[in-house]
C-alpha cells in the first residue's frame, strides 16, 4: 500500500515538473518544449493509473 502511494506521488510530481519545464521557456518569450510536455502528460497519466489500481486481491482466491 505504501509503495503504491510513493510511486503515485513520484509520478505525479515528475509529470508536474516536466510540464513546468516544457512551459517555462514560453514565459520568457520562447517556444514550448513539446517533448517535455508529452513526457509530463505520460508521467501524470501513469501516476493517476497507479492511484486507481486496486492495492490487492479482494474476496476469495478460489479453491
Amino acid at each position: 500500500m505504501t509503495g503504491a502511494i510513493i510511486i503515485r506521488v513520484g509520478m505525479l510530481l515528475a509529470g508536474a515538473l516536466f510540464i513546468f519545464a516544457a512551459a517555462k521557456p514560453a514565459f520568457t518569450g520562447g517556444s514550448m518544449n513539446a517533448t517535455f510536455f508529452v513526457i509530463g502528460i505520460a508521467c501524470a497519466l501513469i501516476g493517476f493509473a497507479v492511484g486507481r489500481k486496486p492495492s490487492g486481491p479482494r474476496g476469495s482466491a478460489g479453491a
